[in-house]
């Protein structure tokens, strides 16, 4: 049996959460056994990971000395064959300096992003000078790296390892069964919500600044502006929420703009809605594009994503340095697109099946 150790969870449930909990739930438990490292506070989900074990540290950003130690004693009293780093900047030295020393483990790397995200100017130009030095030490000492697109390998490991051929591209995979598009289930949700006669965009994703929520609700304020029947739909949680809310509140867009929080009925939105907006100032692979692409589901998307996500002939890139007006075409466009929902998709969506996914990624692990 392969012991592996997981480190670059979050408490909070975002993308990199939900794909690392749907690959670990789904290994065959016989093969693989999975602890995980968490950091203090409360975690939204950890009621989800109770086949796993998982240790609590402090972050490492915020008490080095006193992560390195726990480490330090998790590593010395627990051997493992595998310690798969989730990240999407080399910053932490001190987890591969506390593995190569404590440690025969392998060290698997997974990018998860073309870029990160820092608010602060000073803070970021420090990371980014960090990331520029440590990279070499990390593609040194790790034996097996990972990445959710080529942009995120290019971003993590540089564009000439990447060229090499030294990544394997681990698909943010989805069960597609689940998004597959039923008209039962978008009427229902449309009735409950009394939007039978709407146009209903939607977002998926956390409120924060690289998600772009501030273009969205220009789009929507141009809508309606034209008198246009569209609507909405927010969902997920986040730092900007409340600056969020307080700006539809002050745009006067409360009639067109809901925010639904943290759902478990993904898959049932994406049936109701008839476009999905996605207009990030980077993304590495977000996965609710796959989702939606399964449900059938028309999405509008900025150019600075990368392409690798148009897997259907759904997806449509327009620029951010584009007229909103631009947007709004687009969007207007594929409405009349979502009519024809639930036709075959092509085989190409297969290979984001997250069973198949797993199924590769365990022969690599073996």
């Amino acid at each position: 049996m392969k012991r592996i150790l997981i480190y670059g969870m979050s408490n909070k449930l975002g993308g990199v959460e939900m794909i690392i909990k749907s690959i670990i739930q789904r290994l065959n438990k016989d093969l693989f056994c999975v602890d995980i490292i968490l950091p203090l506070g409360e975690c939204l989900y950890e009621n989800q990971l109770d086949s796993f074990c998982v240790y609590r540290l402090p972050l490492w950003g915020n008490k080095p000395i006193r992560f390195r130690n726990e480490l330090k004693r998790l590593l010395k009293q627990n051997s493992y064959d595998y310690i798969w780093i989730n990240l999407s900047v080399f910053a932490n030295i001190t987890i591969l300096n506390v593995i190569k020393k404590y440690s025969n483990s392998k060290i698997i790397l997974h990018s998860h992003g073309s870029s990160f995200e820092c608010s602060n100017k000073f803070k970021r130009l420090v990371l980014i000078i960090m990331h520029a030095c440590y990279r070499r030490f990390y593609l040194k000492h790790a034996n097996l790296f990972f990445a959710c697109s080529k942009n995120a390998a290019n971003w993590l490991y540089g564009k000439k390892f990447t060229a090499q051929q030294n990544v394997m591209i681990i698909n943010n995979g989805i069960d597609i069964s689940k998004f597959s598009f039923d008209i039962r289930i978008r009427e229902l949700y449309r009735k409950q919500m009394g939007i039978e006669n709407k146009h209903v965009l939607l977002h998926v994703g956390r409120f924060s600044e690289v998600k772009n929520h501030i273009f969205l609700l220009n789009l929507m304020m141009k809508f309606m502006n034209r008198h246009m029947d569209f609507i909405l739909f927010f969902v997920g949680e986040g730092e900007l929420i409340n600056s969020i809310k307080q700006k539809v509140y002050s745009m006067g867009l409360s009639d067109c703009v809901y925010f639904l929080g943290q759902r478990k009925d993904i898959s049932a939105l994406m049936q109701m809605a008839d476009i999905f907006l996605l207009p990030s100032f980077h993304e590495g692979f977000p996965v609710t594009i796959v989702e939606a692409q399964a449900a059938s589901l028309p999405c509008v998307v900025s150019d600075s994503i990368t392409k690798e996500v148009k897997i259907t002939d759904l997806v449509h890139f327009v620029s951010l340095r584009e007229p909103e007006e631009v947007w709004i075409d687009t969007i207007v466009e594929c409405t009349k697109c979502s009519k024809q929902r639930g036709k075959e998709l092509g085989s190409e969506l297969e290979k984001f099946s997250i069973s198949n996914v797993v199924i590769d990624l365990e022969k690599q692990l073996l």
